[in-house]
């Protein structure tokens, strides 16, 4: 029965009529009737919910995907391609090594990087010194496994005790934490895409050039500052290509190693304090940062400097 009609009785009676067992009979067959109608009635509608639910796509929802939906809304609101919006990360490498004579005359200083970055903001400047990757030890001898790099800088390797060079590019904690991203890592964030047969000498010559642009000259490391490994250097001599080392799982070990170290960017330049002995204090590395405007920014450091610079909106 349905909710809007009036409820009678199965089998209407005045005050002071008798019951029958006529009347007793008609009234079970009418409840009778009525459970087996909305037994079917719930019948009919759990069948059609079970088919609606087997119809749905749960990968969708409202004729969009989650990955759908996200793109959307990050264009709605992050507007991650606006040059002025917010969340912009750039990095720069900058070898800054040049003297030059400053406007008005006086010494030669270190020539200043200027970078352009079109932020139409002023951004957060970070600034790391690119430290050499191989030291000394304490009797100044230099470690065997690193023969001939004592000026790299970046070196690709392989982050495993198979590479002697890995043997000093990795921190003991819980466990073994080798330096430097992975190779895949630094090849999409430079836009590189190796096909299976290029030789993979070819793709560490075409990941160098993107790093080091040769448009700007503080761009343009010393060639002794990066290398690969000698162990990668053998793969190198065999000619082998990037799909030779995806099958020798070789590939998703291989890394980029910087060390670079955050130095402060301060106002003005640091004086050391000599004591009454004529003893200076330790050398600190730092840098200036100024705002030219809301598009560049100038750095200068007061020696010759290797820097990491990250810009963040």
């Amino acid at each position: 029965m349905s909710d809007t009609q009036p409820i009678t009785p199965y089998i209407p009676h005045n005050p002071g009529d008798l019951i029958t067992a006529e009347d007793w009979n008609d009234m079970q067959i009418a409840v009778r009737s009525d459970l087996a109608a909305n037994a079917a009635a719930d019948d009919q509608r759990d069948a059609e919910l079970r088919d609606m639910i087997a119809n749905v796509d749960a990968k969708r929802f409202g004729g969009q995907t989650p990955d759908e939906w996200t793109e959307n809304l990050d264009k709605r609101y992050v507007r991650r391609d606006d040059p002025g919006a917010a969340g912009q990360y750039r990095r720069y490498f900058k070898q800054l090594n040049r003297q030059v004579v400053p406007p008005g005359g006086g010494p030669p200083v270190i020539e200043p990087c200027v970078i352009e970055h079109n932020l139409c903001r002023y951004p957060l400047v970070d600034l790391y010194e690119l430290q050499p990757l191989f030291r000394r030890g304490p009797n100044n001898e230099f470690p065997e496994a690193a023969a001939g790099m004592q000026n790299v800088k970046f070196l690709i390797y392989y982050a495993s005790k198979r590479d002697p060079v890995a043997e000093l590019l990795f921190t003991e904690s819980r466990d073994r934490f080798y330096y430097g991203d992975d190779l895949a890592l630094l090849l999409q964030q430079f836009q590189l895409t190796p096909a299976l047969t290029q030789k993979f000498d070819d793709l560490v010559n075409d990941l160098f050039g993107k790093m080091f642009d040769p448009g700007d000259e503080q761009d343009q490391f010393n060639r002794e500052n990066y290398a690969v490994s000698p162990y990668v250097q053998a793969w190198i001599d065999r000619d082998q290509t990037v799909g030779d080392l995806m099958k020798g799982g070789q590939w998703t070990d291989l890394r980029l190693a910087i060390r670079p170290a955050m130095i402060p960017a301060l106002a003005q330049p640091m004086r050391r304090n000599v004591d009454e002995a004529g003893n200076a204090e330790p050398e600190i590395s730092y840098a200036q940062v100024f705002h030219l405007s809301q598009n560049a920014v100038e750095i200068r450091v007061p020696a010759a400097t290797d820097l990491m610079v990250i810009l963040r909106t």
